[in-house]
Parts: C-alpha cells; sequence; structure tokens
C-alpha cells in the first residue's frame, strides 16, 4: 500500500478542498501494481534490469518478500512470449521462475 497522503491545513478553504480532492485520488491508486519493482539481475558483475531471457525457464530472485501477484514486460527487444513458469518448486516468496518462446531481454515491472 502507498503511504497515506499527508494533508495540511493552510487557512484557506479552496486550497484545503483541493488538497481534500487530491487526497481522494491518490487513495483510489493503491492499486498492487504500483507497489511493484523492476526484476533485476546481475550481468557481469553489474546489476541490471535488463533480463536475458531464453527457451530454459530461469529463476529470478525478486526481492518482494512475498509471492508475486503478477507481473507486466515494459520493454522487450525481440518478439517472443514470456510467461511465468508456475512449475518449479522453488520458494515463490524468494523466486520468480520466467520463461520464453525464444531468446529475448525485457524489463519485467513486478508486483
Amino acid at each position: 500500500m502507498l503511504p497515506a497522503l499527508k494533508k495540511y491545513s493552510t487557512g484557506d478553504a479552496k486550497i484545503d478542498k483541493f488538497q481534500e480532492g487530491v487526497a481522494q485520488q491518490f487513495t483510489q491508486l493503491n492499486a498492487p501494481f504500483i507497489n511493484g519493482r523492476y526484476l533485476t539481475t546481475t550481468v557481469n558483475s553489474v546489476e541490471t534490469n535488463i533480463i536475458p531471457l531464453t527457451t530454459t525457464a530461469t529463476n529470478f530472485e525478486h526481492k518482494l518478500g512475498r509471492e508475486p501477484e503478477g507481473f507486466l514486460i515494459t520493454y522487450q527487444d525481440a518478439n517472443a512470449v514470456i510467461w511465468w513458469d508456475r512449475s518449479s518448486t522453488e520458494d515463490r516468496t524468494l523466486f520468480l521462475r520466467l520463461d520464453a518462446s525464444g531468446t529475448v531481454n525485457a524489463k519485467v515491472w513486478i508486483w
């Protein structure tokens, strides 16, 4: 969850009313995907959010501290289907196992 938006009394009724409206809209943004992060991996000793995928399923440490609810591909450099392989017995609170229909580099937003 996103933290509550702090409201400050300005003494100006119009500004205070506007602030209340913004706070209400902010509350509606508490969607699960907002509390996610980019999946990262280490390539050549450098941490990156470009994830290399192949036709062999690979476990990636997601660092969410819980089982993921879903993911979204925000970038990929080749035409490939990417999916969450749930056949693994690895701890899902630690790892996301991804597979692809071909070789592709992707950015994966996970929540």
